[in-house]
């Protein structure tokens, strides 16, 4: 709104002694927030405030020598005399510089004493203050770091960020930013910024401006290139933990040539499959000490990565078929699993949270805990009946819990190469199963050792 003047809003008239009431109990909470800082010497100001003329002069010569020029920048809450009529106390961080009746405060917050007399202007970033005779206080938030080099000396231009609120305690002050202009009576408040010059209504709206001035001013063209950034620094992330994997996968690959490699120097047949592509005479090494070895798909929702739709040749749809598999094999897996958890355990939903891996060790030491022998000789058994050396027992039949748990582990693959031999037939399927490319979860459980004689 151009020409806007506050003098025609009723104001309500402060009570006598107003301005001394406030400053007291806003000095002693600006004095609480920035504690310790140097005993401040309020008590005057507010006394010539309330006082009579005689009683504001006396007090005026405590006040410092006054200065005609100078500049100053706050390291701790500070009174200066400015120039003939002025005595400015500034909090710590502001900046302040005067020529005679000309005062410049670029950053911080000040009160000002200005005694009656000829104009005198104190210029912001966020526009100017012109007084006749008065207290008041002025807050500046200065300009964006990256918009100081524009910084002019105009008076109307508001530059890139900057705000200013005005606080009138006694007297009235202009507010002014170009072709915006607000006079201000005792109790009232404004704000200078990009809008122009606002009245601020109300304690709540007040300490939210000031609020305002705390916070840092965004770069909007900063901000963006800073998200850019983010966002490029996070893909670069992921390809290089994609690379990372595929190396892993190469390293073992690379770890397997090399034994097979070693394997034909010393004569030997080297081995082609996968180390958990398990045969009989596998098991058969297995069962001198019980030991139970097996993969399965792994128990998650997967997706075949580009690298492995590559790597293994497959089609569009090939993608959704592997999928569907995988889904199965987690229900067969964990179908059986959660029950022996379940019984383990106890509670159904404690074990729907710790997942099938913990539930695998969770039924063992639960099994070894109660009858330890027995669930060794079932760990025997498991690794026998895989070797052919002995035959498993119905399904009808009931059996120790640990075997119902290494059976279905150990079978697993063999089911889930049976799945896929559907879709891709037998040797295509096996290859897809065993692939180093295809997500999957290992595990070794070593043996209780040979039966005593």
């Amino acid at each position: 709104m151009d020409d806007l003047d506050l003098s025609t809003w009723d104001a309500q008239q402060p009570t006598p002694g107003f301005a001394g009431r406030v400053l007291e109990v806003a000095l002693q909470h600006r004095e609480s927030e920035v504690a310790p800082r140097r005993a401040p010497r309020w008590h005057w100001l507010a006394a010539a405030i309330v006082s009579t003329v005689a009683v504001a002069a006396a007090a005026w010569i405590a006040f410092p020598e006054q200065v005609s020029e100078g500049s100053l920048v706050a390291d701790s809450r500070v009174e200066q005399r400015v120039g003939e009529r002025a005595v400015v106390v500034l909090e710590e961080g502001s900046v302040l510089s005067w020529k005679g009746e000309e005062i410049k405060q670029s950053a911080g917050e000040a009160f000002y004493r200005v005694e009656p007399g000829s104009s005198l202007t104190v210029t912001t970033p966020a526009g100017r203050i012109e007084v006749l005779g008065t207290c008041f206080r002025v807050h500046v938030r200065p300009p964006q770091e990256s918009e100081r080099a524009d910084e002019t000396s105009h008076a109307d231009n508001t530059e890139h960020g900057a705000l200013t609120i005005v606080s009138v305690y006694e007297g009235k002050v202009a507010a002014v930013q170009g072709r915006h202009r607000a006079m201000l009576r005792p109790g009232q408040s404004a704000k200078l910024g990009p809008g122009g010059v606002e009245l601020l209504s109300g304690g709540a709206a007040i300490e939210e401006a000031h609020a305002q001035l705390s916070q840092p001013v965004v770069d909007e063209a900063f901000a963006e290139a800073n998200a850019n950034l983010v966002k490029e620094v996070s893909q670069l992330n992921r390809r290089l933990r994609a690379l990372e994997q595929r190396k892993a996968e190469l390293e073992g690959r690379l770890t397997t040539a090399r034994k097979k490699l070693g394997s034909l120097a010393e004569g030997q047949a080297p081995r082609l499959r996968d180390e958990f592509d398990l045969d009989v005479d596998d098991w058969k090494l297995l069962a001198k000490d019980g030991t139970i070895k097996y993969r399965i798909p792994c128990q998650k929702h997967w997706t075949p990565t580009p690298e492995a739709h590559d790597a293994l040749g497959l089609a569009p749809g090939d993608v959704e078929i592997i999928n569907a598999a995988h889904l199965r094999s987690q229900g067969r897996v964990w179908g059986v699993v959660r029950q022996l958890c379940v019984n383990a355990v106890g509670n159904a939903q404690i074990v729907d949270e710790i997942g099938l891996n913990t539930c695998v060790h969770l039924v063992l030491n639960q099994a070894r805990r109660e009858d330890m022998s027995a669930t060794n000789e079932a760990l025997r058994q498991v690794s026998e009946i895989r070797a052919g050396e002995r035959e498993a027992t119905s399904d009808e039949v009931p059996r120790h819990p640990v075997m119902d748990l290494f059976l279905t582990l150990t079978k697993e693959m063999q089911l889930f190469e049976a799945d896929l031999s559907a879709s891709f037939g037998p040797g295509e399927a096996k290859q897809i199963a065993w692939a180093a490319e295809i997500c999957k979860s290992t595990s070794v459980f070593g043996g209780p050792g040979p039966r005593e004689p």
